[in-house]
């Protein structure tokens, strides 16, 4: 089992390709099963709960999409292997929840706009997880993403016919939620930045140090060998 584990989360890895763009190959491929087996997991569950509903047939097929990064860095798009998780994560969730909201006409419950809602937040972090701060571009466009697909939650609902108050419900103070969600989107990016920035600002220091005690451990053999001549 560890044996397999090992060989699906290295797929991809390029052997001549400096260690940081492997490592975060191995970190997409791990995130791509993790996410893949608990999203299974969750729709094993709702099938038991509700039956094959539509929101749950589309989990399932989630379930097979999260897969395919693996199958894009074996073919070495690495970019785009970490977009499209990131992608696939957030627009899966907005997928699901419109799909959900059609599934059971006149009885449906509020949590329903609400539990993929903590997908979307949690999504937060996986450009932070899956790209390096250098890799600007990449990065600003998945959390770019991510506080859209919080921002406009409602917005695409009842685009598709499924909003809140469509559907029959009455809270006044609803769409105050949106506001806490991508202030907690923002508060998560914002940490995570700070967290990665200081762990590379770290790392990169201590690469200096080793590239400079490499040096000096070459310059005491040279030192060392003059020494045997004379």
């Amino acid at each position: 089992m560890v044996s397999a584990w090992y060989q699906l989360v290295q797929m991809g890895v390029d052997p001549d390709a400096p260690w940081q763009v492997n490592r975060h190959m191995v970190l997409c491929n791990a995130s791509a099963l993790i996410i893949s087996s608990v999203t299974f997991a969750i729709s094993l569950v709702s099938t038991i709960y509700f039956g094959l509903l539509t929101g749950v047939i589309a989990a399932w097929v989630a379930g097979l999409i999260f897969l395919i990064p693996i199958v894009l860095n074996v073919l070495g798009h690495r970019n785009a292997s970490r977009l499209f998780l990131i992608l696939s994560l957030n627009v899966g969730a907005l997928a699901i929840s419109v799909v959900d909201k059609f599934d059971t006409p006149g009885a449906l419950e509020e949590f329903q706009f609400f539990h993929l809602r903590a997908v979307l937040l949690g999504s937060s972090l996986f450009p932070f997880i899956l790209f390096r701060l250098t890799e600007r571009s990449l990065l600003m466009t998945g959390v770019a993403f991510n506080i859209l697909s919080l921002l406009f939650f409602d917005p695409i609902h009842e685009a598709l016919g499924a909003g809140y108050y469509q559907l029959g419900f009455q809270a006044p103070h609803y769409y105050f939620v949106n506001y806490i969600c991508v202030a907690m989107g923002l508060v998560l990016a914002g940490c995570s930045f700070f967290l990665k920035y200081s762990y590379e600002t770290a790392e990169s220091k201590n690469e200096s140090l080793i590239e400079t005690l490499n040096q000096a451990n070459q310059t005491i053999g040279k030192q060392k060998e003059m020494l045997a001549k004379e």
